[in-house]
């Protein structure tokens, strides 16, 4: 068994669970699925998009517009702080300013992610990723469009693979793809123990 195997059976696994799977190169731009514009962006704007409709029906179409467009050019200064921020826009809704009729303002929060279950739920392997350098991790988990978890297997033949690797791999992704850790709140560093002989 090696990585590309072990890949394939987490995509047969998280296809069973109900999750759609595609390569990265379909959702990269000029892809089938067409995603995104620029390797640099993260966000499936199109999913994203279609799930705020979905989940907010009442907002203008240039309401939605402007939800889409604030989570998926979301940037922050401090990683830590920018996935704080993100985390509690996905847990409570995202902030959108509304003047109402009678001219005073409000704000609404916007839900990107249905607590109920009823999400887009996309598994893509080797989203290829342009920040400070080009990354590829291994599988990205999308709930409606939004990059959540990055998983990061290590070929279980070779003897110089552990989880120390993977976890080491996950902190390079961090600091030169860092637009993809804003959005995620769960990592996975995968090693399949090779059986002793």
């Amino acid at each position: 068994m090696n990585e590309n195997h072990l890949e394939a059976v987490c995509v047969d696994w998280l296809a069973g669970l109900g999750w759609a799977c595609l390569h990265g190169d379909a959702v990269s731009p000029g892809g089938e699925q067409a995603g995104r514009e620029r390797y640099a962006d993260v966000v499936l704007s199109p999913r994203l998009r279609d799930a705020v409709l979905r989940l907010a029906p009442e907002l203008a179409l240039t309401e939605v517009d402007d939800v889409v467009a604030k989570v998926a050019s979301y940037g922050s200064q401090s990683l830590v702080d920018g996935n704080r921020e993100m985390y509690d826009w996905l847990r409570n809704g995202v902030p959108l300013e509304r003047i109402e009729p009678d001219g005073r303002r409000s704000v609404l929060r916007v839900p990107v992610i249905d607590f109920n279950g009823a999400n887009d739920l996309l598994a893509v392997q080797q989203f290829t990723v342009h920040g400070q350098k080009l990354r590829r991790p291994d599988l990205v988990l999308f709930v409606n469009g939004l990059p959540l978890v990055v998983i990061e297997l290590k070929n279980p033949a070779d003897p110089n693979a552990d989880y120390e690797k993977a976890y080491h791999q996950i902190q390079t992704y961090k600091a030169d793809i860092p637009q993809l850790f804003a959005y995620n709140l769960l990592n996975v560093a995968k090693f399949t123990q090779r059986p002793k002989m």
